[in-house]
């Protein structure tokens, strides 16, 4: 069964990934409710809801771009956020299309999470502000899922190792708020997660 769950979730995230970067493809800036300001369909399966806001003003110096992802339990909303450097783009769209799949799985994972079909004890109903504002962030109980869900898409998308998948996050996403040191217990503690729940091919 979890097997089949997550083959579905696989699907409606390269779905969304399909749309984001269709609206990117037309260059067509802005903020948009998805699906239904592409297709006219109100929700994505099990309900979900994506604002997508994006713009190619982002201009900092050797940065190819920002996106980051949210997910909203009182409204069941995924917000994605897109900023798009124009001096690296359309070479950068590799990498993006990679930390799109990992951010809305890991946002799906959420959403799953907070209408009831994920165990109890990853449902977090704390205040964000509780939450450990180091390394250890990515080692709750409602993250541990949702960021070994987000590296796996990247394993499944690229064919690479989960190892591999999680160094190409830490490089693209953390590396500048995360210690060497700090990422590689993250490492350890994540990749030994990840094999006593899938096992070693």
């Amino acid at each position: 069964m979890e097997h089949i769950i997550t083959e579905s979730m696989d699907l409606t995230t390269r779905r969304i990934v399909r749309d984001i970067i269709k609206i990117v493809r037309s260059g067509d800036e802005g903020s948009w409710n998805l699906p239904s300001d592409l297709t006219g369909e109100d929700y994505y399966k099990e309900d979900l809801y994506v604002f997508f806001d994006w713009n190619m003003n982002w201009n900092e110096s050797g940065q190819k771009y920002f996106v980051d992802g949210n997910y909203d339990d009182n409204t069941e909303t995924m917000a994605i956020t897109l900023f798009i450097n124009k001096d690296y783009y359309p070479q950068s769209l590799y990498d993006l299309i990679a930390d799109l799949n990992d951010i809305v799985r890991h946002e799906y994972e959420h959403h799953y999470q907070n209408i009831g079909l994920r165990p109890d004890d990853e449902y977090f109903d704390g205040e964000d502000e509780d939450q450990p504002k180091d390394w250890t962030y990515y080692l709750q109980p409602h993250e541990i899922p949702a960021v070994i869900q987000g590296i796996r898409r990247v394993m499944k998308l690229r064919g690479i190792s989960f190892e591999d998948a999680l160094d190409g996050w830490y490089v693209r996403n953390v590396s500048d708020i995360i210690p060497k040191k700090d990422y590689e217990q993250l490492k350890e503690k994540l990749t030994e997660l990840y094999y006593s729940r899938y096992g070693k091919k």
